[in-house]
């Protein structure tokens, strides 16, 4: 954003202060439609955010495309996270919990480390954002194809146990 734009420093200050106003907004969404809907709505909502954010990383040139690119950024992570533990809770067993939600996050944590080191060697050896941006719509979609196929576990007879 600074390199497209040409602006100084201080504009890093405008950019976390649009990012920290989505994830304000995306929690306190989130945590609305997480009550009343479940973790999937919020799974999709955040995926569809993201694959936008990086469709916009791509082709955005000026400054009120960035602040919005870094509003989207702080609201579509904050949803991905309030839907992503929503889910991980109510799939679990009551008496397993801390167990299985540790498990999840172990076995996620792989999965990030190889897209932020992937990401950072595409980024380094092309010097665009353009290849990270395009794998992450691909693994993005096919993360929003699973969301998608999740029953809402508020719907389910198991979970109700």
């Amino acid at each position: 954003a600074l390199e497209t734009t040409g602006r100084g420093p201080g504009f890093l200050g405008e950019l976390v202060m649009v990012q920290m106003t989505g994830t304000i907004v995306g929690n306190i969404l989130a945590g609305w439609f997480g009550d009343r809907y479940g973790g999937r709505v919020l799974l999709i909502t955040a995926r569809l955010v993201l694959i936008t954010l990086c469709l916009g990383a791509v082709i955005a040139h000026s400054v009120p495309a960035f602040l919005a690119l870094f509003f989207l950024f702080g609201f579509g992570l904050n949803c991905n996270e309030v839907g992503e533990a929503t889910i991980s809770l109510e799939i679990a067993p009551r008496n397993r919990r801390p167990t299985c939600v540790a498990l999840i996050t172990a076995v996620t944590l792989p999965g990030m480390l190889l897209a932020v080191g992937l990401s950072t060697v595409l980024r380094g050896l092309t010097g665009s954002i353009i290849p990270p941006a395009l794998l992450a719509i691909a693994t993005l979609s096919a993360s929003l194809y699973l969301a998608f196929r999740i029953r809402e576990p508020r719907n389910c007879p198991v979970s109700k146990v």
